[in-house]
């Protein structure tokens, strides 16, 4: 009877078919879905970024409509109010002044532009014509935003410039051993030194010192504030016309 068993069993054995033998490695195999569920069920594509704001514009009308003063400023030049090194041995200190520096150009009359946000200007007058027309009582200077000039002149001096000393003499003169090259002269003195040395320039030519400045914006701003042209002019109430104007845009400042 064990011996009937054995064969019996041996028998059902060959009988059974091959993948019931092999289990799951053998077993045929269907073709996967799981492909085709997961193309079906993917994640859209992500949306696109909204597109950057389109430049800004200068207001090309406004440009050529200030009415001038029968003299204009000399000597424009453009810059900014920056930071240079000096160097005195191993010693290496930051100083402030007036950096960049390129000559500027009046066009339509006394109309200057300002080429970068944050970038000033300075310039010098006849100092007796300039007292001629007024004391600082009667001067002003009027922004606008170039864009919506109607909506009248902008009060928010955190947006605009609003007077005409944002440098003074000892930014025209820099610290001796600085790292701004030859084109700019020096003086060893310190700041109350060098403004007495330009001070006493202007003295032997009988003119004065104007500056101002175009405001960059930072990026916390709101965005109507942004990206926009500023136009300003420097107003004499008495006569009624403006020693100078320009324009320029506010935006982030380049580093």
């Amino acid at each position: 009877m064990r011996t009937l068993g054995t064969v019996f069993t041996v028998a059902s054995l060959l009988a059974l078919p091959a993948c019931a033998l092999l289990g799951k490695k053998g077993a045929p195999q269907t073709e996967s879905t799981s492909s085709a569920s997961t193309a079906d069920t993917a994640a859209p594509a992500e949306a696109a970024p909204a597109p950057a704001p389109a430049p800004a514009a200068p207001n090309l009308e406004m440009r050529k409509s200030a009415q001038c003063l029968d003299f204009k400023p000399a000597e424009l030049t453009l810059g900014t109010n920056g930071q240079y090194q000096v160097t005195e041995g191993v010693s290496k200190k930051d100083y402030s002044g007036f950096v960049k520096r390129k000559p500027g150009q009046f066009t339509d009359g006394c109309f200057f532009a300002l080429e970068e946000p944050g970038q000033c200007a300075t310039m010098l007058v006849d100092r007796k014509k300039y007292a001629a027309i007024g004391n600082s009582n009667d001067w002003q200077l009027q922004c606008v935003f170039a864009d919506k000039p109607e909506d009248g002149m902008i009060t928010n001096t955190d947006i605009v410039p609003y007077t005409v000393t944002y440098l003074t003499n000892k930014d025209m003169i820099l610290k001796c051993g600085h790292d701004q090259g030859s084109d700019y002269e020096c003086h060893d003195g310190n700041n109350s030194a060098r403004g007495g040395e330009y001070q006493k320039r202007l003295d032997a030519k009988n003119q004065d010192l104007l500056a101002v400045c175009g405001f960059g914006a930072n990026s916390y701003d709101d965005a109507a504030l942004k990206n926009r042209y500023v136009y300003c002019s420097y107003y004499n109430k008495q006569t009624k016309k403006v020693l100078f104007a320009f324009d320029y845009l506010r935006d982030e400042i380049k580093k």
